[in-house]
Order: structure tokens, then sequence, then C-alpha cells
């Protein structure tokens, strides 16, 4: 998650930790690069102002395509339009404007310490 502006969350950029069902602040991402993501989904969604959050979904390949082979990637793509129909439909109960958007710098998220951290504790 990247926050911009949320009351119970620091601002920053928060990655879920699934072995502790919690969510890990990461120190490492520049708010200017957390920025840029905002500011890019505020203009690939046509929208007035930054979002005040922003979910990041990304993918480990190599932690999929070890056991699935060739259907590593389809698997993929069918889990994340699982997720995203999940967060559709309980944006959509609580009330929550939801927009997904399928394009960014991503590269932006891969240039940081903290990230490269987790890629290693996760192989």
């Amino acid at each position: 998650l990247i926050v911009a502006r949320q009351a119970e969350l620091e601002r920053g950029v928060w990655r879920y930790d699934a072995e502790d069902h919690r969510l890990e602040w990461l120190a490492g991402l520049a708010r200017e690069e957390a920025q840029v993501l905002l500011e890019e989904a505020r203009r690939f969604t046509g929208a007035g102002d930054t979002p005040p959050i922003l979910a990041v979904v990304t993918a480990r390949p190599g932690r999929v395509s070890w056991k699935y082979q060739r259907i590593a990637y389809a698997l993929l793509l069918k889990e994340v339009g699982c997720l995203l129909q999940t967060l559709y439909l309980v944006g959509g109960a609580i009330g929550l404007g939801c927009c997904a958007v399928g394009c960014g710098d991503s590269a932006a998220l891969s240039r940081r310490d903290s990230l490269d951290r987790m890629k290693a504790k996760d192989s």
C-alpha cells in the first residue's frame, strides 16, 4: 500500500506480511518514488486528486513456476483477477471508490533496498 493520506496509517509505503498477517512499514522506499506512483495513478484514472491509498499488486513468477511450470503465468493472471474482484466487492460494500490501473512505473518499486530484501527473504 502506498498511503498518501489516511488517519490510521503513517504516510509512506506498507507491505503485507503474510507470515504475521500484518502491515509492515517500508522505510526504504523514498517518498519521492511513492509520490510518482500516486501521481501516475491520478493521471491514468483522470482523477482530480491523488488517491489517498494506492494498492500495488506485485507477483513473483519464479515462486509459482517451480511448481506449475507452463501454466504459471496464466495462474498468476487468474489470481490477480480474483484479488481485484474481491477488492471491488469489499470496497463497494463499505462505500469505497475502487479503480484498477494496469500500468505504472514498476521499476520505481524494485529500485529500493527494502524490496530487494523482501525478494531475498522470500526466496
